[in-house]
């Protein structure tokens, strides 16, 4: 179909262009629009072969499986991270809390730098993640 919609778009840009070489008047008569200054008829392109929608739909699929390994694997690091970040975090709010020599200070700035360095990547990760899952490739 889009084989034969080609050849029917060729023969009329064939004759728009016989027209448009030979008489403009009647070129121009073949507008509604009234008068504008002549300008060569657009060429048809060709339909893309089979070959290549099959090729673009590979690259697209390739595409999609990648992304899905890359949530899976993101959610698996989420996950430790996490669970990293709330035992740390956990860890040094008793140190804080029930320690009774001079280290408070050293858990607190170590607490700081745990939010700083767990739980920034992985919040930088969901983000990224969410960014690629609303930017898909286009067909063509």
């Amino acid at each position: 179909m889009a084989v034969n919609n080609y050849d029917l778009q060729m023969q009329h840009y064939e004759e728009m262009l016989g027209l448009y070489q030979t008489d403009h008047n009647a070129y121009m008569r073949r507008f509604e629009h009234g008068y504008r200054p002549p300008q060569m008829p657009d060429k048809p392109q060709p339909p893309r072969p089979p070959k290549y929608r099959q090729k673009l739909m590979e690259i697209n699929t390739q595409f999609r499986a990648q992304k899905h390994h890359y949530f899976q694997t993101t959610g698996v690091l989420n996950l430790v991270a996490m669970t990293a970040a709330l035992c740390l975090v956990g860890g040094l709010l008793c140190l804080i809390m029930f320690d009774t020599a001079n280290g408070r200070l050293l858990y607190f700035v170590t607490l700081m730098l745990s939010f700083v360095f767990l739980i920034g990547p992985s919040f930088h990760s969901i983000i990224s993640a969410i960014i690629g899952f609303l930017e898909a490739p286009g067909i063509y």
